[in-house]
């Protein structure tokens, strides 16, 4: 005899069971007789078999289907299940398939024992797919927050050490090109100051050679010019603005770095 079970040796089925769960059992005949079944089963007010009596043509299957009662309540997840499933299955001959199935069953299991093959089944219930139980998947779930929150601080951490990277770096350009400003601002300003000493000391030797009413002449421009143009003025408080800036800004970056 060859029928072959499948599944062959457990039976799931998932949870919630507080609804009515199906399973199905495939029963297949590989010889070149007729094969007639019985589904048995440890707790039958719980299952409901269709069919639980049949008979399997050669070559071919049979798909049984087993449908679980509801529960009233969810059963413990540490619970196991007992529950277990019997298939009897005997070869017959061609007076045998014409008679009823239960009548067959019946004088074989009386009197025809040692023909009789058995193929036994446990049950179990199950979470869902792709699912843990609810305490492991509480571990998994506290963590992946774990490690949520800590590439979150470690983003944090690295986006703030750039924010301030980048202020500094800003602002070393910044007083590096006053500086050099300030530096050009310096040599323009030492250039005027050595042009204004050549022309005061032009006009103070022409002084001498020239007549009075010219000398008187020169005096008075001499005195006028005397003070600073306006452009060296604009100048020096621009410098003056510029340096005071830049001591500014140095003290202020030493203050962050304290």
């Amino acid at each position: 005899m060859s029928l072959q079970v499948e599944p062959s040796h457990l039976l799931s089925f998932e949870r919630p069971l507080t609804r009515m769960v199906k399973n199905h059992l495939s029963l297949e005949n590989t010889g070149s007789e007729p094969i007639i079944f019985k589904v048995k089963t440890t707790a039958p007010k719980l299952y409901c078999v269709r069919p639980n009596v049949g008979r399997v043509e050669p070559h071919s299957k049979v798909q049984v289907e087993v449908y679980l009662q509801a529960f009233k309540e969810e059963p413990p997840l540490e619970k196991p299940c007992k529950d277990k499933f019997l298939i009897l299955s005997a070869t017959v001959d061609a007076a045998d398939a014409m008679t009823d199935l239960h009548a067959t069953w019946s004088r074989i299991e009386s009197t025809e024992k040692s023909r009789i093959n058995q193929t036994k089944l446990r049950c179990e219930y199950r979470q869902p797919n792709n699912t843990l139980p609810p305490s492991q998947e509480q571990q998994q779930q506290e963590a992946e927050e774990n490690m949520d929150v800590s590439t979150i601080t470690a983003n944090e951490s690295s986006l703030l050490s750039v924010a301030a990277a980048a202020p500094a770096e800003e602002k070393n350009e910044a007083l590096e090109q006053a500086r050099k400003q300030l530096k050009e601002m310096q040599q323009k300003l030492d250039a005027y100051q050595g042009e204004i000493s050549h022309l005061r000391q032009r006009n103070i030797n022409k002084n001498n050679d020239e007549s009075p009413t010219t000398t008187t002449f020169v005096k008075e421009t001499r005195i006028e010019s005397t003070g600073y143009p306006p452009y060296i003025v604009a100048l020096v408080a621009l410098v003056a603005f510029v340096f005071a800036w830049v001591l500014l800004s140095l003290s202020s970056s030493s203050s962050s770095s304290s």
